[in-house]
């Protein structure tokens, strides 16, 4: 991940360069506070977009496959592939001037938010790098919601995951490579299921356009049973 970050940075790592603009080491800013909100923001709204549908049963069980099958497919990479995220990289040497930032915002909210958030981070997998599903969720929203809202707020779509992925780079949880490959596993996946359901509505008109066999029109047999006729 960091080979290929370098390769498509010109020799830096975004989390590198981010981090040495924007992160101060002492002061907590505004971007900061937008960052972890951004960040918990990814807790909350794929579930929040899920209850939209509630009362819509068919939409709602789309909506339900595709983070189902992203987070399955995400469970699957990471036990074949588990990966340390940029801050646990600068722990061993690989890199220089990365932190782990996501949760300096909660300085400037305050409350017990603290306390939750860093227990939070504390117990989860620390080797779940690749893919994000926090990009890999948001795009997968985004995606979702593209064809269902109204044209006007179709950039607003856009602007969530890539501010989730600027987010993701800036605190140091993840490189530009695991944010890619996420947007990547949440476009497969949406692509996969809207083939599947589009088949299946193909094939269940089909199969509604067919008559069934035993209910096929009876011959007209008032011919046959009809005398015949004798000119006079």
């Amino acid at each position: 991940m960091i080979d290929f970050d370098r390769f498509v940075f010109f020799g830096t790592t975004p989390t590198q360069w981010l981090q040495a603009h924007v992160n101060h080491p002492t002061v907590v800013n505004w971007h900061d506070v937008a960052f972890t909100l951004i960040y918990t923001s990814y807790f909350i709204v794929p579930f929040t977009v899920a209850g939209l549908w509630a009362r819509d049963r068919l939409e709602f069980v789309r909506f339900s496959r595709r983070i189902v099958t992203l987070s399955a497919a995400g469970l699957a990479t990471y036990i074949a592939f588990p990966a340390a995220p940029p801050w646990m990289a600068a722990g061993m040497g690989l890199l220089h001037g990365v932190t782990r930032t996501t949760g300096d915002g909660w300085q400037v909210i305050g409350g017990r938010t603290v306390d939750w958030f860093d227990e939070g981070q504390a117990t989860v997998n620390l080797v779940a790098a690749v893919p994000s599903l926090h990009s890999a969720f948001t795009m997968l929203v985004a995606l979702f919601l593209w064809p269902r809202v109204r044209r006007p707020l179709r950039p607003l779509l856009v602007l969530y995951p890539l501010a989730m992925g600027l987010t993701l780079m800036a605190t140091g949880e993840h490189y530009f490579f695991d944010v890619l490959l996420g947007w990547m596993y949440a476009g497969s996946v949406m692509g996969a299921w809207v083939w599947w359901e589009r088949r299946r509505e193909r094939v269940t008109v089909r199969g509604r356009s067919r008559p069934p066999r035993d209910r096929l029109p009876a011959a007209d047999t008032r011919s046959e049973n009809r005398a015949p006729s004798h000119d006079v």
